[in-house]
């Protein structure tokens, strides 16, 4: 849980304790983590940054793990993006949709991916860094077009959707 709660990249609520399943531990356990290891900061919990960069630093998740981590952080933020997205909460709804895009990239989800919004180049370049490193190259190629629709200097974009294309090597 500690692992997961390292790639949480600013404070959190209460809730997202949950997702990633404190109440699976132990009752003492759970009160040293809520109690000794994480601290408010602004009225929300945050995890002290040793522990994000040890857990990173060291590797204490495999990468299957990790994807699974960054799987549950990301539908974490898309359910509570849906939440904020019906109230009048439009800088909580807009944070949780970008966070849920970043942990759903990691975690290459991309049926949980469809359901937030891609708004910078950057993000789909990030998803399509992700898919082209698991070996999905043609839906690599996809995000890279969708990139290069929305800004066709994305440098980075048209190296990397002929770096897939290639991959493919189905057209000469």
């Amino acid at each position: 849980i500690l692992a997961t709660l390292a790639l949480e990249r600013g404070p959190f609520d209460a809730a997202l304790l949950d997702a990633v399943g404190i109440e699976g531990l132990d009752g003492p356990t759970q009160a040293l983590l809520r109690h000794g290891i994480l601290y408010v900061e602004g009225g929300r919990l945050a995890l002290h940054e040793t522990f994000a960069r040890e857990a990173s630093a060291l590797g204490w998740l495999s990468a299957n793990e990790l994807r699974t981590a960054h799987g549950t952080i990301g539908q974490f933020h898309r359910d509570a993006f849906a939440k904020a997205s019906t109230g009048a909460r439009p800088t909580e709804a807009l944070t949780h949709e970008l966070e849920a895009f970043h942990h759903l990239t990691h975690a290459g989800d991309l049926v949980g991916i469809d359901q937030v919004r891609a708004l910078f180049t950057e993000q789909l370049d990030a998803l399509g860094k992700t898919l082209s490193l698991a070996g999905r190259h043609a839906e690599a190629v996809s995000v890279y077009d969708r990139a290069l629709d929305r800004d066709p200097s994305d440098w980075y974009a048209h190296h990397y959707a002929g770096y897939n294309l290639d991959e493919q090597g189905v057209e000469p």
